[in-house]
């Protein structure tokens, strides 16, 4: 992403350096892209000037009209695909936390997969599709001043977390 504090643009580029092309062009903070696995879209998040919140949005690879795929009227943020297409991991932030949620790219169904006892960052797949993995730490830990963040993983349908580090 490139721009001048407020506006900008997703923007891609060959491998090899050559072919750098913008893929959004409008005054938004548009951020955090991730292609889909066959490479046909980009999961975005878009800062509507117009709006207080954050939304997901989806384009084209090779740029064109976005289409808005959450709603919240907080903020939705930090996506990554899944490996197998059918699903975006995301990051909904709201007053009472940051939640690890995903999203249905066929239904358009968004299910929280943490709950408001739970502070979680950056979800990321497992290779297989399987495991979601993700920093995080308990909100009695955040509210006793132990800023400390672990590793976690659990199942796409949010069973099964077990924390991986111990800080």
């Amino acid at each position: 992403a490139e721009g001048d504090g407020e506006n900008y643009d997703i923007h891609a580029i060959n491998t090899d350096g050559t072919k750098e092309r913008r893929l959004t062009a409008h005054p938004a903070y548009d951020h955090d892209p991730d292609w889909s696995p066959d490479g046909t879209q980009i999961v975005f998040v878009k800062k509507d000037p117009r709006k207080p919140w954050l939304d997901l949005h989806v384009m084209p690879a090779e740029g064109g009209e976005a289409r808005n795929l959450t709603f919240w009227l907080e903020h939705d943020e930090e996506p990554a695909w899944s490996p197998d297409g059918r699903e975006i991991a995301f990051m909904r932030v709201s007053k009472l936390g940051r939640r690890v949620a995903t999203y249905d790219v066929a239904s358009g169904d968004v299910r929280e997969l943490t709950d408001h006892t739970f502070e979680a960052f950056r979800p990321s797949w497992s290779p297989d599709g399987q495991h979601i993995v993700f920093s995080g730490a308990t909100v009695e830990e955040r509210d006793r001043g132990r800023d400390t963040w672990n590793v976690y993983t659990m199942r796409r349908d949010g069973t099964d977390m077990l924390r991986l580090t111990r800080h």
